[in-house]
């Protein structure tokens, strides 16, 4: 298995500055264009749909999610942080109150990815909020999500 900041490191190169992060997909159809929110468009023969439960591209398609959802909601913001936790590299499962429910995988270029499970509304606000909670003493800061 591959991991996904090779396969991105591998992607930026190969095709040379045309790898945009923090852009959201608000258009595509199969024979014409994609089309992103600051009017970005990208002609193409293909378009790879990797861009989560909640996906533009797989909507746009018409494909349909099959199967059983969890009952479980889970939050997944990538976003970057200022904070004073010493930082490591390896994936961090943060417990409170004897549940464990938010998970932190550093990713490239200083990226946060975190898992937050929470009941009842699911909010970027809500997700930032349970994060701050679970690494507490200590200070965090959002300084600027690509994805929630």
């Amino acid at each position: 298995m591959i991991g996904q900041p090779v396969v991105e490191r591998i992607l930026s190169e190969r095709l040379e500055g045309l790898v945009r992060y923090g852009e959201q997909v608000v258009s595509i159809s199969e024979h014409d264009e994609v089309v992103t929110e600051s009017g970005f468009k990208v002609m193409s023969r293909y378009a790879v749909g990797a861009d989560g439960a909640r996906s533009t591209v797989r909507k746009s398609m018409g494909v349909t999610f099959t199967g059983t959802k969890p009952e479980m909601l889970w939050a997944v913001l990538d976003t970057f942080i200022d904070t004073d936790f010493p930082v490591c590299p390896e994936i961090i499962t943060f417990q409170l109150h004897g549940q464990s429910r938010v998970s932190w995988i550093p990713r490239e270029r200083g990226l946060c990815r975190f898992y937050v499970l929470l009941e009842g509304e699911v909010t970027q606000e809500r997700a930032e909020a349970s994060i701050k909670e679970h690494l507490a003493p200590y200070r965090v800061d959002f300084t600027k999500t690509e994805w929630y």
